[in-house]
Formats: C-alpha cells, structure tokens, sequence
C-alpha cells in the first residue's frame, strides 16, 4: 500500500483529501505534488479555491444528471 503525505504540513493523506498538483518548469521538467485540503487552498488562494469547488460542484451535478438520463432511457 502507498502512502501519501502532504508537501506541505506533512500529514498523510487519504484519497478522499488528497489534492494532486502536477508543476511544468521549464528545463527541468515536471514536479508532481500530493498536499491536503487546507494546504492546498494556502498554495493556490481563496479566490480561485473557491472558483476550483464551484466547477467541481457542477461537474459533479452534471454527472449526476447523466446517470439519471441514461437510467431512464435504459430502463
């Protein structure tokens, strides 16, 4: 089993609060970081923390949608 700690705090993560970043830089390549739900807010902002929940609150609605959509045409 793997385990995740936050780049940040250090705490180990769960795959419900683990919030995966994955950073270009030029020359050098990629750099992938794990951090929890409050570092990652910390890192990013509040603004665009919370433009980031309300985009996956409607994917997630939209996904629900479909799975409804999709039951009642199979049903």
């Amino acid at each position: 089993m793997i385990k995740f700690y936050c780049n940040k705090c250090g705490i180990e993560l769960k795959v419900e609060n683990r919030r995966k970043v994955k950073m270009l830089i030029s020359f050098y390549g990629e750099i992938n970081l794990d951090f929890c739900e409050n570092c990652f807010k910390e890192v990013i902002g509040d603004i665009e923390y919370c433009e980031l929940i309300k985009k996956e609150t409607e994917y997630k609605k939209r996904l629900e949608e479909r799975k409804v959509e999709r039951s009642k045409n199979n049903a």
